[in-house]
């Protein structure tokens, strides 16, 4: 009997620390996200593609748009990138692209 708990109490340490573990790679990952954002954020910028300014996840949902329409992999450049008449979802920030 007294060996069961003591398994059962190592398991719950080694989950304990496995949780933990878990914890900072997942806050990891998060500020990576994060950092490459605002990267994106200054990239669009760049490109005069526009885009939401501060709110994460329109900037993702913005993202989503530009791949899906192919300005990111192909027809921004090869426009110049200056076109930014694309249709896109900006919300109240359309006039950040006007830099």
């Amino acid at each position: 009997m007294q060996s069961i708990i003591y398994d059962a109490n190592i398991r719950g340490v080694i989950n304990e620390i496995s949780l933990m573990q878990c914890e900072q790679k997942r806050k990891v990952a998060e500020d990576r996200l994060n950092n490459l954002r605002v990267k994106l954020a200054a990239l669009l910028q760049k490109l005069q593609l526009g885009g939401p300014v501060g709110d994460m996840e329109q900037l993702d949902s913005y993202l989503e748009a530009l791949l899906k329409e192919g300005h990111l992999l192909g027809n921004a450049f090869s426009k110049g990138s200056t076109d930014a008449g694309h249709g896109l979802p900006l919300g109240n920030n359309e006039s950040t692209s006007q830099n």
